[in-house]
């Protein structure tokens, strides 16, 4: 069912979400305060490290250099490292570096740069924000579908619609097919008016499921009938 598909997605967004951001804080702290007790110094890049990365999806293949530094600490070791963060183009052998690093424990040097600094906070941050909003907004359409159907139980009314296409809907695809939709007309007849509806979706097509079908009932609200509606149809194959 695409409703129970919408808030296990939902469920399980949001709180990888909210880890995300979690992580975000603690590498953001980790950062702030590693910068304001850190010493700087200059460092030379003595030598590069080269990793390749190759795409599954047949991307193709890239090459990220990682420049190892010299430097030397305030107690005259000389201490070299591996940043941590590679870059698509090859730093120059020789070039100078400014290099932060822990007075107490100069082996916890880092490159003074907005990359090495904030990648993971930036990274964690933006995934977090949209793994939250994404699980957040899919289990509140859920909830308010929900509630509207409730309500509907309760307090709509029941209408007969008459039966105007059943069609694929190309805006939902599962397994790259898109399920069927059965759209029907109701005229007010208070007002004259026309409104169409629209169904769950459907695997199956509602055509072979229930041959010769001309008319569904329909919950409305009253008030509201083109958007606060809920049609009466649970063919075989129903997923909505």
């Amino acid at each position: 069912m695409i409703r129970r598909l919408i808030v296990i997605v939902g469920a399980v967004f949001a709180p990888v979400g909210i880890i995300l951001l979690v992580v975000c804080a603690v590498t953001t702290t980790s950062s702030v305060h590693f910068r304001a007790t850190a010493t700087s110094t200059t460092g030379t890049v003595v030598d590069v490290a080269s990793q390749l990365s190759c795409s599954n999806s047949g991307g193709g293949c890239t090459t990220d250099y990682y420049p190892v530094v010299r430097f030397t600490a305030t107690d005259g070791r000389q201490i070299t490292f591996r940043s941590h963060t590679g870059t698509n183009s090859r730093p120059a052998i020789g070039k100078q570096v400014t290099v932060l690093y822990q007075a107490g424990h100069p082996e916890d040097a880092r490159l003074s740069g907005f990359v090495s600094q904030w990648l993971a906070p930036l990274i964690t941050g933006v995934l977090g924000i949209v793994f939250t909003g994404v699980g957040l907004l899919l289990i509140t359409v859920y909830v308010r579908r929900r509630r509207i159907d409730s309500w509907l139980e309760a307090n709509g009314t029941r209408v007969e619609a008459e039966v105007i296409r059943i069609a694929r809907n190309p805006q939902v695809e599962i397994n790259r097919v898109n399920p069927w939709q059965v759209f029907a007309d109701w005229v007010d007849p208070t007002t004259g008016q026309h409104h169409t509806f629209a169904s769950e979706n459907f695997m199956q097509d509602p055509a072979q499921a229930y041959p010769g079908l001309k008319t569904v009932q329909v919950l409305i609200d009253p008030s509201r009938p083109d958007d606060r509606y809920r049609m009466i149809l649970q063919p075989a194959g129903i997923i909505g």
